[in-house]
């Protein structure tokens, strides 16, 4: 009896060991899948929290280009209208009474000082009757390059500037919308007061590479973008879907600015809103998150991406796995020999244990050991308690171990920056 006791013991406890492999297989399995769907979840919460703020910072970037380029307008309009009413308090009949190069000189003096590219006065037919050099003088706007269209838009009332805020106007003088030509803005003001028109209007023009020099840190999004770090070791990029091409893109190796992103790998799945993926960019495994963003200044077919290598979603993953794993090795291995421990002792003794038949065939019957089971109950709850409080330890080392290197680097800056001062 004892000797078929001690058999089904050998037995029981070779099938005990090919569950515990079979449950290791499993457990590594589900593990395996839960830790990385938890890292992607974590990861797209971390990278729209990311994408969000860099909204918000464009935002306020083309708020600032359109209050600049606003003001940029208005300033020289303005600067306009103060040389029609310099005109408007006998400027105008001096010069006229001058010799005409005479004229011409105190024009050139008059363009010098307000610093504008461009400095005529027209009539109302279009030709130009007084100009820093006399090789303009009766010649027209026309063949200067305005079409009939911009000369319009100069020597005709307009309430508006381009859909934007009226132009700051005085009480002599009505203001006009700047036209572009010869990458300078032109603005045009007539010699006239509320109620008496001279036929004539000043045109000034200035420089668009003076209003793009204020502009060009806030319009460049990769000087935005390359301030923004996305989890341990990822970025942010952005793509003009219009174009094709990636509108930033610098992961620290290689610059693809300008290039066509299709060329890279991209593909057009991952310029959908929210999109949440991998893509595979110029041979590099990334997990993507994306939105689309619109803007009239960056552009209405702008798609701002977060990405982090697919490899450190693997690596922050493998330490909390193989803990998990282990402690699931050690409880399983515990259970186990307890159990056998158990049974020989109810051999040894010869003691029947309470047990009951789960299921039978023609060949084995399996049954449950009741009395085993009660004692193993609580090796198994305090087993499990001990896995999950392992693994809770270990991503509050991780955590504690972040912040202390955190923490550490700020004091060694601070008193670095003590040093220097001293």
């Amino acid at each position: 009896m004892k000797d078929k006791a001690r058999k089904r013991l050998i037995t029981k406890s070779i099938s005990n060991g090919l569950l515990i492999i079979i449950g290791i297989v499993v457990i590594t399995c589900f593990l395996n899948f839960m830790q990385l769907r938890a890292s992607q979840m974590k990861q797209e919460e971390d990278s729209t929290r990311t994408l969000n703020q860099i909204i918000v910072t464009l935002d306020d970037n083309a708020s600032q280009v359109e209050m600049l380029t606003y003001r940029f307008h208005d300033t020289n309009q303005s600067t306009t209208n103060s040389v029609v009413d310099l005109f408007m308090d006998g400027k105008f009949t001096s010069m006229f009474s001058m010799p005409i190069a005479d004229a011409c000189d105190e024009f050139a003096s008059i363009q010098s000082s307000v610093g504008a590219s461009l400095l005529l006065l027209v009539n109302n037919d279009g030709q130009i009757v007084l100009a820093p050099s006399t090789s303009y003088l009766g010649v027209s706007l026309k063949d200067n390059g305005f079409t009939q269209t911009m000369i319009d838009e100069l020597t005709t009332f307009n309430d508006t500037r381009r859909g934007t805020e009226v132009l700051a106007t005085n009480d002599n003088v009505a203001s006009y919308a700047p036209v572009y030509i010869m990458n300078s803005y032109v603005y045009g003001t007539p010699l006239a007061t509320k109620t008496t028109s001279y036929g004539y209007f000043l045109l000034m023009g200035a420089k668009e590479e003076m209003l793009e020099y204020e502009l060009a840190n806030l319009k460049d999004v990769g000087s935005m973008l390359g301030t923004y770090t996305v989890g341990t070791d990822g970025f942010a990029f952005a793509v003009d879907t219009s174009t094709g091409t990636f509108k930033y893109f610098n992961d620290g190796k290689a610059n693809l600015s300008g290039k066509s992103y299709a060329d890279y790998g991209l593909t057009n799945a991952a310029l959908e809103n929210d999109y949440v993926g991998t893509q595979v960019i110029n041979g590099v495994s990334y997990f993507c998150v994306s939105k689309t963003y619109e803007s009239t200044v960056y552009g209405k077919y702008t798609v701002l991406t977060a990405v982090v290598s697919s490899q450190s979603l693997v690596a922050g993953r493998f330490n909390v796995l193989i803990w998990s794993v282990l402690a699931f090795i050690m409880v399983s291995l515990l259970i186990a020999l307890y159990t056998s421990l158990l049974s020989m002792d109810y051999i040894a003794t010869g003691k029947e244990p309470a047990k009951f038949v789960l299921f039978k065939n023609k060949k084995n019957t399996f049954y449950y050991n009741k009395s085993v089971g009660r004692k193993v109950l609580p090796i198994s709850v305090v087993g499990l308690i001990i896995m999950k409080t392992s693994n809770v330890l270990k991503l509050y080392l991780k955590k504690s171990s972040h912040v202390l290197r955190k923490n550490s680097l700020l004091l060694l800056m601070d008193l670095s920056i003590r040093a220097l001062l001293n």
